[in-house]
């Protein structure tokens, strides 16, 4: 995303970039939004707990039109076509078959 080191203004601003970017509800904008704590015995919290991986992630929490995927450590804030199908993944594992990852390389994500 070296692309969007070139887009005046803040982070909010390239945010909004990005979903212009997508076509009528026919992409999926998924935004990692990892946090390690639970690997420290801390509580994940889907709605609270901080995206430890930058700030457009965190930005991306705090908006209406995006909703995080579920797993405590590899979690994704994710906007448009396939937002519904990635947040009810129940995978345990981070790389399950069943999780945000195996979904976004079967569907040969970008």
């Amino acid at each position: 995303m070296q692309f969007l080191q070139n887009i005046d203004g803040d982070n909010r601003k390239k945010l909004n970039f990005l979903l212009d970017c997508m076509k009528d509800n026919v992409d999926t904008l998924a935004i990692h939004t990892f946090n390690w704590d639970f690997c420290k015995g801390l509580a994940y919290d889907i709605l609270n707990s901080k995206s430890q991986t930058g700030a457009l992630g965190n930005i991306a929490l705090k908006r209406d039109d995006f909703r995080r995927t579920k797993h405590p450590i590899y979690s994704f804030a994710v906007a448009g076509k396939f937002q519904k199908e990635l947040v009810v993944l129940e995978n345990k594992g981070a790389f399950d078959n069943n999780s945000p990852f195996a979904f976004m390389h079967k569907n040969n994500a970008k």
